[in-house]
C-alpha cells in the first residue's frame, strides 16, 4: 500500500492527498496554448457540465433524483467589445463551435489585422452540445461582454487557471491515478498466489483499494464460465447481488473464451469491488484507474497530534475525490453538485486547492435562473448559500470579477424571496416534497415546511451580502435598500424567535401557524454566522444548550462545515476538535479513508450504511463532510480571520498542543506560521496585505515573531 505520510513528512513533501503519495499518474498531455483564455457567457460552463454530470448520472446511478430548475444551457452565445489601438494587431481565434465573426459590422476571417484606432469586435458562436466559447489572441481579455439573447449583455467568465490550449473548457480535466489492489478479501473458493488469483466455481472475492473514487476497474482473466462485478464503497455493500441494493446499475456477467482477456469496466464510483465466477478461472493485474482532478495542494498544516493532522488529511482526500467539475454531493450514488453541498465544500476547498472556477460552478448551480418565479424553487434555502458562497469566493480571491458576472442572477434572486415574503418579512413553505433542508440531523426539528427560524437567518445574510456587494459597485441606493430589509428583517428574527429566557433560538412556526418551541442547532450556528446570536449568550450555548441535545453527536450531516465557522468565530476550537476526534475520527478508526454525508456512528453498522430507505444509499465520500477538519486547521488552530480583501488577522488557539505550524493560501499569496505555545512564533507575509497579530499590525512582506 502506498505510504499515506503524516505529521512531518507530510508538511515537508506537501503531500496531504494519498493518491499524489507514489500512484503512477497518467496526465492529459497539453496542446497548443495561445496567449489568450476561453471565455463564455457567465454560468453557462456549469449548466453544461451540470449536465454533463447528469447525464453520466443517469446512465452509471441506479436512483437519480434533482429538485428545483437550474440555469438552462444555449448552444448559441454572441460576444462583443469595445477597442482603441494605440497600434495595429493581428488578431487570430478559436472557437468551440462554428463561428461568425465581424469587425465593425464585416465579416473577417482568423487570422486577422486590425488597424490602429477603434473598433466594435463582435462575434456570434454556434454550438451542438458544448459550451460555446470564444479564444482571442492579440488584445486583452478584459472588456469582453458576453449575451445569450442579444439584448442582456454581461462580463464575460473565464477560468482564472486556464492556460489558453486548443482544449475546449468542458473537456474533460481529470488525469488518470493506477491504483492497485491494497488488500484482497478470499470470501469463498480462491487462492491468492504472488501475481495470480485463482478462482474456483462459484467462488467470491473482494478487492479494496483504500481509495475511494471514481474510475475504471481494470484486470487480466483467463478461464471458463462467466466473472461478474459488484461494486460498492463499503465491503458490503460490494457483495450484493440485489438489483435493488446496488447504487450503480449493475453490469452484465462478462464471458471467459478459455484465452487470455484484457479486461476493463466502465465507470464505477468505488472503494471495493466484488468479483463471482461460475467457473474456474485466474486473474492477475486487478487495478483502479481512478479519474483525479488536477490539483495543486496550496494547505499545509502540521501539529504534534497525529490524530488531528489524520482527520486534516482525509478531509482533503475527501474533497479531492468529490471534484469533477464541481464539489460533488458523492461519487457513487448521484454524481451530482447540490448548492448547499457545493459552496460547503469549497469553504474548504478554497484554501485546500484554490480551484477558483469550481467554486464558480458550485455557484452557479445554486443561483436562481434570470427570470426565476416561485416555480423555479425545489429545496427552498438552498439558493440563500449561492450568494454565501459568491461572497466566500470574493473575499478568498479577491477580485469582484466573479460578483459582476453573476450580479443580475443575485439581484433577480433576492427580489423572487422579497416578492414572496410576509409581513414579517419571513418566507414559508407548505411542499413537502422539498421544503426547507437545513441537513439530515434533525431529531428536535425543524419541519422542512412551515417558517423556520432559520431559513430567514440565511435570507437575513443574503440582503447584507448584496448591501456589500451593491457599495462595491458603486450603487448607494440599491444597497441602502437590501439594507433596509436586513435591519427589519433582523428585527423581526429576534422579536419572533429569539427565547431569552433558553438563551437560545427556537425552530420557528409549523405549517399551521403554531410555534415549534424546540431548540435545534441549526438556527443557534446561523445566528453566530449571521452575527445575530447575542454575544453574552454564547457561553450558555456552547456549555449548557448544545451539550443539552442527545442526538448532537449521534447523528451528523452535511451543514457541519457552517458550524465549524461558527465554533471558530466563537473561540471555541477545543469543543469542535473533539467533536471531530469523537465522530469523525471514530469514523476513520472503524476503516475508512472518506468521510461520509451522514455520520450515524453509533447505530448498528447497516443503519450507518443506508440512506432514502435503501441499504446503501448513503454517500461515504462526501465532499461537505470533508470541509470542516480543513475549517478547524484553518479557522481554528491557526486563527484565520479575513477582515477584507487584503485585511487578515491571526487569532491562533493551540488547544493545549506545544505548536503549530501550516501555510495559508490568500489572494496575494501565501501566510506562513510558525506557532509556539511558549517561546516565540513566527508569521510571514506576502506582498500587497497587511495582518494583525497579538496586538500588532504588519503591512510590508516579511517575517515577524511574536508572542501568543
Amino acid at each position: 500500500m502506498a505510504a499515506l505520510l503524516t505529521g512531518a513528512a507530510a508538511f515537508a513533501q506537501n503531500q496531504y492527498d494519498p493518491l499524489m503519495a507514489g500512484y503512477e499518474v497518467q496526465k492529459i498531455q497539453p496542446v497548443e496554448a495561445w496567449d489568450a483564455v476561453w471565455m463564455w457567457h457567465p454560468g453557462q460552463l456549469s449548466a453544461h457540465l451540470q449536465q454533463v454530470n447528469l447525464t453520466a448520472s443517469k446512465g452509471r446511478c441506479t436512483y437519480v433524483g434533482y429538485p428545483g430548475n437550474f440555469y438552462k444551457p444555449v448552444t448559441e452565445t454572441s460576444f462583443r467589445k469595445e477597442v482603441k489601438l494605440n497600434k495595429a494587431a493581428v488578431l487570430r481565434w478559436r472557437s468551440s463551435g462554428e463561428v461568425a465573426f465581424t469587425v465593425d459590422g464585416t465579416p473577417v476571417q482568423s487570422p486577422f489585422r486590425l488597424s490602429k484606432g477603434k473598433h466594435t469586435l463582435e462575434a456570434t458562436v454556434s454550438t451542438t452540445g458544448a459550451t460555446p466559447a470564444l479564444m482571442v489572441e492579440g488584445i486583452q481579455a478584459d472588456g469582453w461582454t458576453a449575451s445569450t439573447d442579444g439584448t442582456r449583455w454581461n462580463p464575460v467568465e473565464w477560468d482564472p487557471k486556464d492556460n489558453g490550449s486548443a482544449t475546449l473548457p468542458d473537456a474533460p480535466k481529470e488525469y488518470t491515478a493506477v491504483i492497485p489492489v491494497q488488500q484482497w478479501h478470499l470470501l469463498r473458493g480462491a487462492t491468492l498466489g504472488e501475481q495470480t488469483l485463482t478462482l474456483q466455481p462459484q467462488s467470491l472475492v473482494v478487492a479494496d483499494f483504500y481509495q475511494l473514487e471514481l474510475g475504471q476497474v481494470t484486470l487480466k482473466a483467463k478461464g471458463e464460465g462467466e466473472l461478474s462485478f459488484t461494486f460498492g464503497e463499503s465491503i458490503e455493500e460490494a457483495q450484493t447481488l440485489d438489483p435493488k441494493a446496488q447504487e450503480q446499475i449493475p453490469l452484465e456477467p462478462v464471458i471467459l473464451t478459455g484465452e487470455p482477456q484484457q479486461i476493463t469496466l466502465p465507470d464505477r464510483g468505488l472503494r471495493f469491488v466484488g468479483i463471482r465466477s461460475t467457473g474456474k478461472a485466474e486473474i492477475s493485474g486487478v487495478t483502479l484507474l481512478a479519474k483525479v482532478w488536477p490539483v495543486e495542494m496550496q494547505l499545509q498544516f502540521d501539529c504534534p497530534d497525529p490524530e488531528l493532522v489524520r482527520l486534516v488529511q482525509a478531509g482533503i482526500g475527501t474533497q479531492h475525490a468529490s471534484m469533477h467539475n464541481f464539489y460533488l454531493d458523492g461519487v457513487k450514488r448521484d454524481y451530482l453538485p447540490w448548492a448547499m453541498d457545493a459552496v460547503v465544500s469549497s469553504i474548504g476547498g478554497d484554501y485546500a486547492f484554490g480551484e477558483r472556477q469550481l467554486s464558480r460552478n458550485g455557484i452557479s448551480v445554486g443561483l436562481l435562473p434570470e427570470g426565476a418565479t416561485q416555480e423555479d424553487l425545489g429545496v427552498v434555502d438552498y439558493p440563500f448559500h449561492a450568494l454565501i458562497g459568491l461572497w466566500q469566493e470574493y473575499m478568498r480571491y479577491g477580485d469582484l470579477s466573479t460578483a459582476r458576472m453573476y450580479r443580475n442572477r443575485m439581484e433577480g434572486q433576492l427580489a423572487l424571496y422579497e416578492s414572496l415574503a410576509d409581513e414579517n418579512g419571513f418566507i414559508s413553505s407548505t411542499d413537502r416534497r422539498w421544503g426547507f433542508i437545513p441537513g439530515w440531523d434533525r431529531d428536535e426539528g425543524p419541519d422542512n415546511v412551515g417558517t423556520p427560524a432559520y431559513p430567514q437567518m440565511l435570507l437575513y445574510m443574503n440582503y447584507r451580502i448584496t448591501a456589500r456587494f451593491e457599495t462595491l459597485f458603486g450603487d448607494k441606493a440599491a444597497a441602502k435598500h437590501y439594507n433596509m430589509r436586513a435591519d427589519a428583517l433582523k428585527q423581526s428574527i429576534m422579536d419572533h424567535f429569539w427565547d431569552a429566557s433558553r438563551k437560545a433560538f427556537i425552530n420557528g412556526y409549523l405549517a399551521d401557524g403554531t410555534t415549534d418551541y424546540r431548540i435545534s442547532h441549526h438556527a443557534q450556528s446561523w445566528a453566530i454566522l449571521s452575527g445575530l446570536f447575542p454575544e453574552s449568550a454564547l457561553d450558555n450555548l456552547f456549555d449548557k444548550v448544545i451539550p443539552g441535545m442527545d442526538y448532537y453527536k449521534k447523528d451528523i450531516s452535511y451543514e457541519k462545515g457552517y458550524e465549524a465557522l461558527s465554533y471558530a468565530a466563537s473561540g471555541r476550537t477545543s469543543d469542535f476538535v473533539q467533536l471531530l476526534k469523537e465522530v469523525w475520527g471514530q469514523w476513520l478508526e472503524a476503516g475508512h479513508t472518506r468521510y461520509p454525508e451522514n455520520f450515524k456512528i453509533v447505530s448498528p453498522l447497516a443503519d450507518q450504511l443506508s440512506f432514502y430507505g435503501r441499504p446503501f444509499g448513503l454517500s461515504l465520500c462526501h465532499g461537505a463532510n470533508g470541509a470542516p477538519p480543513i475549517i478547524a486547521a484553518v479557522f481554528g488552530v491557526m486563527g484565520f480571520r479575513q477582515r477584507g480583501v487584503a485585511d487578515y488577522a491571526l487569532e491562533p488557539d493551540l488547544i493545549g498542543m506545544s505548536w503549530a505550524k501550516g501555510r495559508i493560501p490568500v489572494s496575494q499569496g501565501f501566510i506562513e506560521v510558525d506557532l509556539h505555545a511558549e517561546g516565540l512564533s513566527t508569521v510571514t507575509i506576502p506582498a500587497g496585505c497587511k495582518l494583525t497579530v497579538a496586538g500588532k499590525t504588519y503591512s510590508k512582506p516579511g517575517t515577524y515573531t511574536f508572542s501568543l
